[in-house]
């Protein structure tokens, strides 16, 4: 898994992922590493359990998200590190099933 290969291991429950260029911003409650790794592979090897993917660029962990903010067509979710992450079309069907509680 692509969690378990990091050194040393990440500190805190994992929150996001997010690419950026040929890097991935891993961010955690505690803390965040730039790792050189390719996000669609890393995406892959994350537990659907635990998480999904929301946008192009963007993973985010199902216990991280505190809110969701819908803003006339565009939508986006609020992390617990008050982190705005975008939702892309492709992916929103599936954020409202999993999130529409918390949808305004």
């Amino acid at each position: 898994r692509f969690l378990d290969s990091l050194e040393p291991p990440l500190d805190g429950s994992i929150c996001c992922i997010e690419a950026q260029e040929h890097y991935i911003l891993v961010t955690t409650n505690t803390e965040s590493r730039l790792v050189l790794h390719r996000f669609s592979d890393a995406v892959k090897q994350m537990p659907s359990a635990l998480g999904m993917q929301v946008h192009r660029s963007h993973w985010i962990a199902h216990e991280a998200v505190k809110g969701v903010i819908v803003e006339g067509q565009s939508m986006k979710l609020k992390l617990a590190s008050d982190k705005e992450v975008p939702v892309s079309r492709t992916f929103r069907k599936v954020v409202e099933s999993k999130f529409g509680q918390l949808c305004p």
